[in-house]
Order: structure tokens, then C-alpha cells, then sequence
């Protein structure tokens, strides 16, 4: 899957090196704003569903990212958080 973002949104990058901070959260309205950004959907999400989940999941391992750990916001009732998890692999060359 390409993923190719329109003009003005950019997804979190993965570290190209070893970092003190391997995580990075990316709140609901981020992940619906990248999501609704680049599937061009005909009705625009509020909230994370599983199709967004899916899609963002498969981006941020596109990206780089290892693993993509999901969470309930505290302070939405409906929404889900990501946090993009990064781990460094050193080069057997």
C-alpha cells in the first residue's frame, strides 16, 4: 500500500537512528486528519473507526515505525490514540 499524502499533511517519520525518544502519540484528531486527508473518503470521520485504524496501522509500518500501540483518549469518550513505537536496529554490515 502507498501512501501518498496531500500537499500540507505530513505522517509522523520513523527515526533514521537510534533515539532517547523511540515513542511519539498521535491524538484521534490527528490520525482522522491524515486519514480523511489522503483516502479522499466521501464523508469525513470524527472519530477513529476500524477502516482509519487499519489504514493508519499500515502507514506508520510503511514509514518505519515497529509497532503501533492503540489507547482510548482520557478526555473523549469515542476516541482512540496512537502511539508509534520505534526500535532501532543496528546493521549487521
Amino acid at each position: 500500500m502507498s501512501i501518498q499524502p496531500r500537499p500540507g499533511y505530513g505522517f509522523p517519520e520513523a527515526p533514521k537512528e537510534k533515539t532517547d525518544q523511540p515513542c511519539l502519540i498521535v491524538p484521534n484528531d490527528r490520525i482522522v486528519e491524515f486519514y480523511n486527508a489522503v483516502t479522499g473518503a466521501k464523508r469525513d470521520l470524527r472519530n477513529v473507526n476500524k477502516a482509519a485504524k487499519a489504514w493508519f496501522t499500515a502507514a506508520a509500518k510503511d514509514r518505519g515505525w515497529t509497532q503501533v500501540k492503540w489507547y482510548l483518549e482520557h478526555d473523549r469518550p469515542r476516541g482512540l490514540a496512537a502511539l508509534l513505537v520505534y526500535k532501532y536496529q543496528e546493521s549487521s554490515e
